[in-house]
């Protein structure tokens, strides 16, 4: 298989709050993220989650005790977590009702992300892409068609941005806006550091991750198949550390 050298990086991504704009549908929202290499398409894992401290003052992995509670509609909603299959974080759900709304997120993930070191050790340009879940009502429920938004949280709009890894660290902001038909506003933050580096063998059983085809824009993205689930969130104790607030903005994907 050959040898290479591998740098590893510790990435964490933290979603502070969201704002609906003028979203077209009430329901349960939450914000889903992963990382991956721009051209290897090596994905980062998700290692713990960072939920709302105990006291409800925001991420702070120094003190506290952390828990994730549905913030939804009456009943369970849908609680945060990593799912290491799906190489993936998601925020717990919350329920929009209004404009100018406005939700104190503050939950945010660690990844360890991977990445061939090449002879200038420029490292690759890596994606994080964030994507709007949505949950129809439960009114929705009483309808006579069967409709999967109304039984789980469904991807309907997706934000990238771009980051390069380095030795020296690299941390910013993460502005989302998602699209036209889905017009709310996510503050998000995101640093990445280097860990250590590793020589050997190629992984033949690598984490890998390539986007899905575009949505077609002339339906609604709520009345397109859905991708199949894979695998399930769940919570992790919270390593001591701390949400980075500052740096510059990332930039979008193109």
């Amino acid at each position: 298989c050959g040898d290479e050298m591998l740098a590893h990086f510790e990435v964490l991504l933290h979603v502070e709050k969201f704002r609906n704009l003028d979203l077209f549908h009430q329901g349960a929202y939450s914000i889903a993220a992963r990382i991956y290499g721009q051209s290897s398409h090596r994905a980062a894992r998700p290692v713990e989650f960072l939920g709302r401290p105990a006291n409800g003052d925001g991420v702070d992995g120094l003190n506290g005790a952390f828990r994730s509670e549905p913030r939804a509609e009456s009943g369970a909603g849908s609680t945060g977590g990593i799912n290491d299959e799906d190489n993936s974080f998601r925020t717990t759900s919350f329920y929009v009702r209004y404009r100018e709304e406005v939700h104190q997120v503050d939950e945010a993930a660690l990844f360890h992300l991977a990445l061939p070191v090449p002879h200038d050790f420029l490292m690759e340009p890596c994606v994080v892409q964030f994507e709007l879940l949505f949950q129809k009502p439960k009114k929705a429920m009483s309808l006579n068609t069967p409709d999967l938004a109304t039984q789980r949280l469904l991807p309907v709009a997706t934000h990238k941005f771009l980051f390069q890894p380095s030795s020296l660290g690299s941390h910013g902001h993460c502005h989302l806006t998602f699209d036209e038909m889905h017009t709310c506003a996510v503050e998000a933050y995101a640093s990445c550091s280097l860990l250590y580096f590793t020589g050997g063998p190629i992984d033949p059983t690598l984490r890998l991750y390539y986007p899905p085809e575009p949505l077609d824009p002339k339906k609604h993205p709520e009345d397109q198949p859905p991708p199949a689930p894979r695998g399930s969130y769940t919570t992790a104790a919270a390593p001591p550390v701390e949400a980075v607030r500052n740096g510059a903005p990332f930039p979008p994907v193109t």
